[in-house]
C-alpha cells in the first residue's frame, strides 16, 4: 500500500478474500487501520460452538447446514482433487462455464435468474457472468484457482497438527450482513470469532459482496458509503485509545490517506 501512496487503509474481504483479510488482521501490517468482512468463514469450523438460542441464530444455523450439505462440493473437490477438475477447466470452455454456473446451489439459483428469468441478482448480469468466465478462460487460471483450496487446506492441516494456533486479530474488526449471502452471521456469532468487534451492521439493501465485483457496495454512494465511514471512524477511535495509552500524539489521518482495499478473490 505504501507503493500506492497510502499510509493508512482498511481491508475488506468476502468469500476467499475473507480469509485474506482475516490473515491481514492477524498480521497487522503497518498502516492497516482495521478490517471489514461480510462472510464469517470461521463459522464452518466452529458450527457446533455457535449460539442457537434466538430465532435469528437458529435460522443462521439452518442456512449454514444447507450450505454444508448441498453447496460444499466446490470446496471438497478443489481442496482434495484440484487437478482433476483443473484439467476440465483448462480443456473446455463449456466445462469451465458449467463449473462456474453450477458449482454450488446458491450460485446456480442466483446465476440462473439472470439467464432464464432475466432478473439478475445484484451485479450478476449476463454480461458480467460471461466476462468472468472469459477472464478465466483466456488467462488459463481455472486450475490454479482451484489449487489454492488444496494449498490452503494443507497449510491449515499442517499448522493444526503442529499445534500452531493463529495469532489473535490485532486491529479493529467490522462486519456487515448483506441480503442474499449464503448464510447470515448474527452478531453473536461474529463476536465468538472476533470478541473485540468494533462495528456490526445488518444491511437492508445492497448485494452480496462475494459475487463479481460486489465490493463496490462499500464504495458507492448510499448505505455502503455510510458503512465504510462508520468503520473507519471505529478504527480511528480505537487507534486514538491505543496511542493515548502509549503516550503517543493521536493525530487523525488526512482524508487522502484513507482507502478501502478489497481483498476479494475468486
Amino acid at each position: 500500500m505504501d507503493r500506492l501512496g497510502y499510509t493508512r487503509y482498511v481491508a475488506q474481504g468476502g468469500d476467499v478474500g475473507a480469509y485474506v483479510t482475516d490473515a491481514m488482521g492477524r498480521q497487522a501490517p503497518e498502516g492497516l487501520l482495521g478490517i471489514h468482512l461480510n462472510v464469517l468463514t470461521a463459522a464452518v469450523a466452529l458450527k457446533d460452538q455457535l449460539p442457537a438460542q434466538s430465532e435469528q441464530e437458529r435460522a443462521a444455523h439452518d442456512a449454514l447446514t444447507t450450505f454444508l450439505t448441498d453447496g460444499f462440493a466446490i470446496v471438497l473437490e478443489q481442496s482434495t482433487r484440484p487437478q482433476t477438475i483443473g484439467y476440465s477447466l483448462l480443456d473446455s470452455p463449456v466445462a469451465l462455464a458449467a463449473w462456474m454456473l453450477d458449482h454450488d446451489t446458491d450460485s446456480y439459483y442466483k446465476i440462473s435468474r439472470a439467464f432464464v428469468d432475466g432478473e439478475p441478482t445484484g451485479n450478476l448480469t449476463r454480461d458480467n457472468i460471461v466476462d468472468d468466465i472469459t477472464l478465466y478462460w483466456l488467462t488459463g487460471t481455472g486450475a490454479s484457482a482451484a489449487r489454492w483450496y488444496w494449498e490452503f487446506g494443507r497449510a491449515q492441516a499442517a499448522a493444526g497438527a503442529a499445534g500452531q494456533a493463529p495469532p489473535p486479530v490485532a486491529v479493529p474488526v467490522g462486519y456487515t450482513n448483506f441480503p442474499g449471502e449464503v448464510f447470515p452471521a448474527p452478531r453473536s456469532w461474529v463476536e465468538v470469532v472476533f470478541p473485540g468487534l468494533a462495528y456490526f451492521n445488518e444491511a437492508r439493501q445492497g448485494r452480496p459482496l462475494r459475487r463479481l465485483g460486489g465490493a463496490r457496495a462499500l464504495l458507492d454512494r448510499g448505505p455502503g458509503r455510510v458503512q465504510l465511514t462508520a468503520l473507519i471512524g471505529a478504527c480511528e477511535r480505537r487507534a486514538r485509545k491505543v496511542r493515548a495509552a502509549r503516550g503517543l500524539f493521536a493525530e487523525p489521518p488526512k482524508a487522502h490517506e484513507l482507502t478501502c482495499r478489497s481483498a476479494k478473490a475468486s
